[in-house]
Parts: C-alpha cells; structure tokens; sequence
C-alpha cells in the first residue's frame, strides 16, 4: 500500500500536504499489467513522489529508500561505494531495477543483478515504485523479492506550454549536488529533458575508527529525456533515455586500515534508450517496446601493501529487449492482459572462462482480473519462460484486495519466483590471493512468498496498515569456501519472514506523528542468520508546521539484532533533523542534519558512515 505519509514527513517535505495523503485513489503502474488504484492490487507497494525527493536533500538515492517499512540497506562507505537494497531481507540480486522503464540490472555484476544501488542519486528523479513480494509472474526471473521503479520523466498530463525546476544543495563532507528539469508540453506532445550532477569528497570507506583516514570521494552526472507524440486520441509514439556517468574511490577490504593512497577507484557509464507504441483498436489497448541498455564498468587498484595485488578490471555488458502488451475487458467483470517479451543479453569481460558469455530469455504472461463487485478485486497472473541455458520455468500469482468496510482493505498474495545463475557465478574466474571461479552446474532458484495485510483509515486523521510476510527460496546459491573457491547449490530451505507496521497521526493541526516497524526472521538454510539484516527495524518521527512558512521534522531510526559474516554487529539508533522554509508558493529553502547526535556505527562491517552532517538547499519551479 502506498506510504506517502509517513516517507514524505520523515524526509522533510512540506506537512501541509498531508491531507492528500490518505487519498485511497493512488495510482500505480507497475503493480500489474496496468496502471491501478494502490487499493486494489492486493499486495504491498511503497510510493515516494518527485517532492519527496526532491526537498529531502539527500545526494544519495539508497539511504531514503532505507525509511521505507521492509526495506534495509547496507553500504561500503559513503555516497557512491557498493551498496545493497534489500526487501524483507532479501537481498539485491533478487530485486531487478527500472529506470524510465528501461531495465537496468547489470549482466556482467557478480550476481546479475543492479550494481549501482550505492551510486544512485535523488536529482531529478520524480517517482520511485517499490513492490515487495515476488513479482516473476509479471516480470520474469529474478524479482523475488520485488521490484524497484524508478521515473525521472513527467507524465504527459498538465498545462501546455514550457515549465521549468532548478535545485542547488551543498553541505558536509565537500558535497555539492543539483539537477534542472525543463518540460514542454502541447495538445499533442510532450517534451522533456533532466540534467542531475552530484559530488562529495566523502570519507573514508573504510572506517576511520580502525585507523583509516582517506576520504573516497564520489561524483555522478546523469542526463535523461524523454518525448511522447499523441498521433490520434488513442494512438501514441514515445522515446525516452538517459546517460549516466560515474567515478568512485573505495576501499578494498574495509575492516583494516588501508595503505592511505587515493588510488582503488570505480567507474561506471550506462546508457539506456527506449522506443515505444501505444494504439486502441476495438476493445483492445496494444502497447509495444524496445529497448537497449549498455554498462561499462571499470575497477582498478594499484595497491601492493601486505598481501594485495595490483588488479585493473574492465566489464562491459548489453541487453536488448522486445516487449508487448494487449488489454481488453472480456465482461463487465473481467480484464484480461496478455503480454510476451524477449531479451538478449550478453557480458564481456576478461574474467570469463571464454571472454564473453550471451543468455537469452523468451517469456509470456497472461493476467486476469476479476471485480465482481466495487469492494473485491482478484488478481491471477501466469507466466512461462524459456531460457537459453536452463530451458523453461513457470511461476504464478494470486491476489486478493477486499474492501469490507469504507477506509477499510483485507488484501493478501501468494507468489511463485525463480532467479536463474548470473553469467558471473557460472564462467566467473578470478586468481590471485583468493582464487574464487564460477560454477557450471549451478542450477536455477526457487521460491514462493506469501503476504496478507490489513490498512484502515480514520477518516483524515489517522491510519495504520500491517502486514505478514514470508519468503521461501530452494536450492540458494550461496558461496562455498576453498582454494579456489567457487559456488553452489544449498540444499534445503532458506526463509526470510516476518511482519510490517505502518502508520501515522494527525495529533493535532499542523502536527503529525510517523513511524514504521519491521521485524525480520531470515535465515539460511542451516538456520543461521543472514548477514546484514536486521531482525528490528524501527522508524518514529514527528513533523510539525512551526510558523506559517516553516515546517520542520525530527525522525530517530534503530536497527538491532544483526550478523555480518556470522559475527554479531553493534545495534544502532539514528536521529535526523530538518527544516524547510516556503519562500513562496514555488520555491523553497531546506536544512537536513544528518546523524543528529553523532552516532559511531556500521551498515557493513568494517566500512565507516557518515558522521553528524548539515546539508542547506534551495529548490524552485517556474
């Protein structure tokens, strides 16, 4: 369900707001086949809109996805190092990214999945999509544990002719960030370009505390456009893309002190392009794509202290994707989409067995709903894929959403998912002091997952929404030490459950009160805990309207109960603070202090977090 409240007051957007946000008519668009009110896909999805983002004031994407109810993260270092999402203590290589609805995950990563999560940036972007739960059925393999949304373009709906945003922000740590957004918009058309660029000169990736004090700076520049041409009332054309372009310094292994030169450094380029059709004839809604993505990434380190050696890798991967769509009603009562897509994708890298490994998947979905009446939805989707090195795989989804009473929603899902083994973990090969090489045999991963919630609302006062949760994945592919080491396999269970609370009340006018809990039982399949997810997870905050223009806010975030390779970490508590000052109704002022009471602690072991930060900003629509 959609948790606008409470993300947006807990990252510092106007308080004002808040009445819209328990609006129960939210659309989304990537929980089924077509855009849906939040209320009725039966299953729990996260919103953040372009004004949360946008006066949060955060260089980085990952640490505001780390406020949402079922979702961690941890990091290597500051802004820019190697991050990881994860939803409901699954972790990122079961969450496919899209950006601009360009899939974006990684072919060469080591895991096949999204390799940038730690060097995502905010600027320009306007939405962000987070669906929990296997999503397979709808969007093939690898989305176990959900998919994350990502949208840096308007929509075409809005008045014609040309608008225009800017945001400036600096603060701690030498940061420096900003973007600018132009819009033109016509009867027909609507044309849109985004320019974002963010810089720190960060700290140290490897904790200061254990001795390491070289800062590993960070800088991002992206550009996305985007242009859809109506050509009839029910015929359209469209092409969207972005570039991006990156540079890290990091750390190799974080939990001792390094050699002290500015030398281990990361870059990446990526570059997606996306054309697309859209028509009506009769009863039926075609929608049609392709799309190219490209990566280029580059990690190189010099370093010769102890027992390091000098290693310069370059990895290129390319995905080209066919996609299409047909939705029609087959009654008053049933909606039926049926949808086909292939990919090709393919890795080139030195560290290959050949230099270059192609997969390609060819899938078919069929989802129906059914409303037979304005209180009960049931969703069904079914999904067959044919891949080119494991043959076929059939998942499927069931889903409810029962809406009783008025504020009131029962909604529930059971999903099947698999993800298939990366290129990497497969012909990966990799010598040196820790020899590691990739596994042939690897076989596909299973899973189910299964969720059922409740959300009331009372009225524009207050609302709270709680959900159970648990996942299942068979034959984990999990690391298996030796010289060298490689992969394999795990026989048995791996789980991950566990349950959500979420909420938020209007204690008196101005004033809310926010907050969320998680709590997470995830374990390998012999019963041991899985590093670097926290079985509490808890977020409470209170925003306020302090003057007729001045909002501020105050949130305190503890995480408890983690491991990290099998060793006890410390818990921690947080405390974020901010100010934003309207200096009219299109422009406004921010203050963000960041690690309010300058807590020591770690999201990954031995790598450092940032220390008590500020961050000024300004940001204006014309």
């Amino acid at each position: 369900m959609k948790r606008l409240l409470a993300t947006t007051l807990a990252l510092g957007a106007a308080p004002a707001a808040a009445q819209q946000y328990f609006d129960l008519g939210t659309m989304v668009l990537s929980a089924t086949a077509e855009p849906t009110q939040a209320t009725r896909t039966g299953q729990s999805i996260e919103v953040l809109e372009g004004d949360d983002l946008d006066r949060a004031g955060n260089l980085g994407l990952l640490s505001q996805l780390d406020y949402l109810p079922g979702v961690s993260i941890s990091q290597n270092g500051p802004v820019g190092a190697e991050g990881s999402l994860r939803i409901r203590g699954n972790e990122s290589r079961y969450i496919p990214v899209y950006i601009d609805g360009i899939l974006a995950t990684d072919p060469s990563d080591t895991s096949g999945g999204f390799s940038d999560f730690g060097g995502l940036i905010t600027g320009g972007v306007s939405r962000i999509e987070v669906l929990k739960g296997s999503q397979s059925a709808l969007y093939g393999g690898s989305a176990v544990a959900g998919v994350v949304n990502i949208s840096t373009l308007p929509t075409s709906e809005g008045p014609d002719g040309i608008s225009q945003s800017a945001e400036v922000a600096a603060g701690s740590y030498g940061s420096f960030a900003t973007n600018y957004d132009i819009i033109h918009r016509t009867e027909r058309s609507t044309v849109s370009f985004g320019l974002a660029h963010a810089r720190s000169d960060g700290f140290s990736a490897a904790d200061e505390n254990d001795g390491s004090t070289e800062a590993d700076g960070f800088r991002r520049t992206r550009l996305s456009f985007g242009i859809e041409h109506h050509l009839t009332d029910t015929a359209s054309i469209g092409l969207n893309g972005f570039v991006e372009d990156g540079r890290t310094e990091f750390d190799e292994y974080g939990n001792t002190p390094q050699d002290g030169t500015p030398d281990e450094i990361a870059t990446s380029n990526a570059v997606g392009l996306r054309a697309y059709g859209r028509f009506e004839a009769g009863n039926v809604k075609h929608d049609m794509s392709v799309q190219h993505y490209q990566v280029k990434r580059t990690v190189d380190s010099p370093t010769t202290t102890g027992n390091a050696k000098p290693y310069s890798s370059r990895f290129e991967a390319n995905r080209l994707r066919f996609e299409y769509r047909a939705t029609g009603n087959l009654s008053d009562t049933i909606r039926l989409t049926g949808g086909m897509d292939h990919q090709r994708e393919t890795a080139n890298y030195a560290n290959l067995t050949s230099g270059s490994e192609k997969i390609e998947t060819t899938g078919a979905f069929v989802e129906a709903v059914y409303t037979p009446n304005d209180d009960l939805d049931l969703i069904a989707t079914v999904r067959l894929d044919d891949h080119s090195s494991f043959g076929s795989e059939t998942t499927g989804r069931l889903a409810f959403s029962w809406r009783p009473l008025e504020g009131t929603v029962l909604r529930g899902a059971v999903a099947t998912g698999y993800r298939p083994p990366a290129i990497d973990e497969l012909y990966g090969q990799y010598p040196g002091n820790f020899p590691f090489i990739g596994n042939p045999d690897l076989t596909p991963e299973t899973s189910r997952s299964f969720e059922l919630g409740i959300d009331q609302h009372f009225n524009d006062v207050a609302w709270i929404a709680a959900t159970i949760f648990r996942t299942e994945i068979d034959d984990l592919i999990a690391y298996k030490p030796g010289t060298p080491a490689t992969l394999e396999n795990t026989k048995g269970e791996s789980t991950r459950q566990g349950v959500e609370f979420d909420g938020a009340w209007s204690v008196a006018k101005g004033w809310t009160l926010f907050g969320n809990y998680t709590y997470t039982d995830a374990e390998k399949a012999d019963g041991n805990q899985l590093d670097r997810v926290p079985e509490h997870d808890l977020l409470l905050g209170v925003s306020a309207e302090l003057a007729p223009r001045l909002s501020g806010q105050i949130m305190l975030n503890h995480v408890a109960n983690r491991v990290d390779q099998g060793t006890p970490m410390p818990d921690y508590t947080l405390v974020n603070a901010g100010l934003t000052y309207d200096l009219s109704e299109a422009s406004q002022v921010y203050l963000r202090i960041d690690n309010l009471t300058d807590e020591q602690y770690q999201t990954a072991k031995g790598y450092g977090t940032s220390d008590r930060a500020f961050y000024v900003g300004v940001r204006a629509d014309f």
